[in-house]
This record gives structure tokens, sequence and C-alpha cells, in this order.
């Protein structure tokens, strides 16, 4: 980056670059066994039922992207060790409270029409933060994905909403924020 300036603007618009990034990073930290990193993450820490796996997806281009499946139990088995490792102040807890510090605010008008992107005020680090209509001292973060797959994780009240949908006309609000506002 030597002799580049900043261009002043902060901006999460960096379309999967930190995922692949991680991603790519965890393969190369794994010595070539990368699936022995994931059944340590997935299967002894998550404890989770099924198989979950990436998937590497080559675009139009030389562009490529990963995607995490998992089943709808295993989602939630994930949302549950997040949960715990906020609590227990982890690594993982630490370095999501941080994103809650350093999260920026959305420019609105930009958003694609996915159900988080739009619900939300601020991002960090591929969570969402400060959810329309809800009082922004409350700790909820939320996760959003494929087809209107969401986890919602409420601190405050120590609750979980996971929706796994295969697609994005559900009734956001009637069935995730009005559970998630009590």
């Amino acid at each position: 980056m030597q002799g580049t300036k900043p261009n002043g603007k902060r901006g999460y618009h960096y379309n999967g670059l930190i995922s692949n990034l991680l991603l790519n990073y965890a393969i190369f930290k794994s010595g070539g066994n990368f699936n022995q990193l994931l059944n340590k993450i997935f299967n002894e820490r998550v404890g989770v039922a099924n198989r979950v796996y990436f998937n590497k997806i080559r675009g139009s281009s030389d562009e490529a992207w990963y995607q995490f499946h998992a089943t709808p139990e295993d989602y939630m088995r994930i949302a549950v060790t997040i949960m715990e490792d906020l609590q227990q102040n982890t690594c993982v807890g630490q370095y999501l409270k941080e994103l809650q510090i350093l999260k920026i605010p959305k420019k609105m008008n930009k958003l694609p029409n996915f159900p988080m992107f739009k619900k939300s005020k601020s991002y960090g680090g591929q969570f969402h933060f400060d959810i329309f209509g809800i009082d922004k001292t409350r700790k909820i973060i939320g996760m959003s994905g494929f087809a209107g797959q969401q986890i919602l994780i409420d601190l405050d009240n120590k609750r979980i909403i996971v929706v796994n949908s295969l697609y994005r006309n559900y009734n956001w609000k009637k069935i995730v924020h009005s559970v998630i506002k009590n």
C-alpha cells in the first residue's frame, strides 16, 4: 500500500473478500489438513450433528467465493456457540464485542434488498447491528445468508432466532422483528 492514499470513505463493500481471505488463510494454516480443522471447530467445539462444508463457487470471470452449508439444526448449534462465546468472553466473544464497538453506519440507499441489510443500521465484520425499531443499547447481532437465511442473537435476553428460508419474500417484521423486539 506504499504510496497510496486513503479515499476518506469508510465502507464495507468487500463482496466476500473477508470470507475468501479468512478461508484461504485457514486452509494455509491448517497445513493441508483443512478437514481436520473443520472437524475441530464444528464437530468438537460446536457439536454439529451433520457434516458442514464449504463450497468454492466460480463466477463468470476469475472471481470465486465460498459458501457455507449446514442443516437448520446445526445453524442453531452454531448460534448457541456464538452466544456462549460472547457470554464467556472467549477469543471469539472478544472479537464480536470489538466488532460492535468498531461497527460503521450503513448507507441505506445503497443496500441490496436482503432482510438483514435493510433492517439494521450498522455493520461490521459480516455482522449486522442496531436493528431498526429496537433500543440501540440492546446487544443484538445478526448474520444474513443466502435466500433470507438469518441468525439473530439477543445477548440481553439470551435468545436466538434462526430463519431457514429458500426465499427472501417472507414477512420479516412479523416473524423475526416482532419476536426479537419483545
